[in-house]
Order: C-alpha cells, then structure tokens, then sequence
C-alpha cells in the first residue's frame, strides 16, 4: 500500500495568508539534480521544498533533493550507491524520506543537515518509508511486508511504535501528535479507509462522502484533513475534513480531484483531472468550485510552464507544486503575488 499523492480556492482574489491576498501566483523552478524529471513532495513555512528526481528517467532510480538558500542540495544515502526519495519536510529544515538498494528494498531516513539517519523497519517486516515529520522531529510512515500488508508506524525520540486500526499507512501527523492514515484490508475486498488518531489516543475511521473509497493526505495544526473520498456521483472528489466530517471540495468534470496539503489559514491544494484526462493543479475552498492554478500563474516567471499537480501550501501561502515544461516534469515553487 502506498501514500496517494494527493489540496482553497475562490473567485480570481484569494485570501491566503491570514489578510494576505493574491491574484497571481510568481513561479520558481527547484530545479531537478540534472535529471530529466523531478516531482514536488515537501515544503516548509521558510518556503524551503523537498523533491524526488529521476536522473535519466528511469523511474527506479531516485534522487532525493531539498532546495532553499544556496539552491538544491542532493540527500545523501545511507550507503553508497543507494537511491533516496525525499517525501517531507519540516519547519526545522529537517528532510524525512526512504533509501533503496538497488535491489528495491527500502528503509526510512531522517536527514539533518543532509545527513542521514536509518530510522528502522518494524518488526519482520522488509521495508519502511518515512512520509511527514512535524516540527517537534517526529515522523510518520509505514513499514510493509513487500506489496502484502503494511503497519502505519511513528518513529519519535529514537522509539517506534504502532498506529492506526491494523494494516495501514500513517500518512500525516501535526505538531499535536495527531496522526492520519489509510487503511486497506488484507487480502484487498475493494475498500480503502481513512483513520485520524490523537496523541495518546484510538484511532477512529474518518466516513466517506459514498461507496467505500476515501484516502487522507496531510493535517493542520486545528486538526483539519486534506484527503478525497468516492462521491454520490461515481468519481472521486477532494475532500476537507473539518471535525470529522468530509466536507465536499468539487469536481472538475472528469475522473477525479485530491486534496494533498491545507495550511492553517484554510489554503487548500491539490490537482484534478479534466474530462479530456489531463491534470491541473488547484486551489479549493468550501462552497466554491476548484480553481486551475495554471489560470493565476504570473505570464513571466511562469512562462512555458504547465501547473499539473499542487502538493504542498504554507502558511504564508507558498504552495510547492509539480509542473511541466519543454516535456519535462519539474518541482516548483509558487509565491502569492501583492
């Protein structure tokens, strides 16, 4: 089981970091580790991202990368020769992510300062992957048995321990120690759940807008949810989860929209597909329906770039976002313009 990749919007003014406001958006590229694609996973309050690259394009060779003052630096593997995602990143600079040998097995890794630290699997298990960290250091993932079962695990003060109601992922956690996740049983009969679990607490199953589908993807510090769930129309739609319950973000018409990142001001980001199948980056926000970010992307600094997925939103409104260009797939940075 795998973290979906998965989200404000309004009219043409949007209110993004507290009285902020923005009708366009400057675009700058993280730059790819001299690869031919690179996919936004992270970014932080000082606008500091993380991304994944693929040097060469072959999907099975990563390089993870964080970006800010002094341009991209490659995260260093646990071993030589390794591969590493970089899949989060918090307000402290610190990068959490996996490393894999080249024979696919992966194992959980904390950079600080870019150097590496193996966070372990769980018991018997063959692989960890490390997803989100909150402010304090403490980090969420999962930890599997191959493609057959996985374990949503936190790893906190050199500990790791169990979450979420029994094969899952732990996809997001806040600086409350509230942790999220999806939850599929194993063997598979179709369903896909989503979990909220406070610290010290049960965890307990976030409901579905219909059908038996949902998945979450990250957590504010107020404790809202970005996720997506199967709706009463047969597609999947982006959905806030506000006390519990799953407020619908709309559709594009097409197949599906996500919700991958909320900030704490109610920004909420993520992508959706069009009914001709391509997708587009977006903003939502309750009540309205989703903007394509592609329409408030400055005509200079954005100039060749086509907005495909938004992973990530600050609170001063920065959104971290996977964009395409002269065919290639690139991270970048979004910056709300006065």
């Amino acid at each position: 089981m795998r973290q979906w990749i998965t989200g404000w919007a309004g009219c043409a003014a949007l209110a993004l970091a507290g009285s902020a406001s923005a009708t366009s958006y400057q675009l700058m590229d993280f730059g790819n580790q001299g690869s031919g694609l690179a996919i936004a996973n992270g970014l932080n309050a000082a606008g500091d991202g993380v991304a994944t690259a693929s040097p060469g394009g072959p999907l099975t060779v990563y390089q993870g990368f964080r970006t800010g003052t002094g341009g991209a630096r490659a995260l260093q593997p646990l071993l030589p020769g390794e591969y590493t995602r970089a899949l989060g990143l918090n307000d402290r600079g610190w990068a959490v992510g996996d490393t894999r040998h080249a024979d696919g097995w992966a194992r959980a890794v904390l950079w600080k300062k870019n150097k590496p630290l193996d966070l372990g699997k769980w018991h018997g298990m063959w692989n960890s992957v490390a997803l989100a960290i909150n402010r304090q250091g403490d980090v969420v993932g999962y930890s599997d048995h191959g493609a057959r079962y996985s374990y949503g695990i936190v790893w906190s003060g050199g500990t790791m321990r169990q979450v979420g109601p029994g094969q899952t992922t732990a996809n997001g956690i806040n600086d409350a120690g509230e942790v999220i996740g999806n939850q599929r049983p194993y063997p598979s009969n179709g369903t896909l759940n989503c979990w909220r679990q406070p610290a010290g607490g049960s965890a307990s199953y976030l409901p579905k807008l219909a059908g038996n589908l949902c998945s979450v993807a990250a957590i504010n510090q107020a404790g809202d949810i970005a996720g997506g769930s199967m709706a009463p129309d047969g597609r999947w739609h982006a959905v806030l989860y506000r006390a519990g319950l799953p407020i619908d973000l709309g559709s594009l018409g097409g197949a599906m929209t996500v919700a991958a990142g909320l900030n704490d001001q109610g920004g909420i980001v993520g992508y959706g597909l069009l009914p001709d199948g391509s997708s587009r980056a977006l903003l939502f926000a309750v009540g309205t329906d989703p903007v394509d970010l592609n329409t408030l992307l400055d005509p200079v600094s954005g100039a060749g770039y086509e907005l495909l997925q938004a992973i990530r939103i600050n609170n001063n409104g920065q959104i971290a976002a996977t964009a395409r260009k002269d065919g290639t797939t690139r991270a970048v940075l979004l910056t709300p313009l006065p």
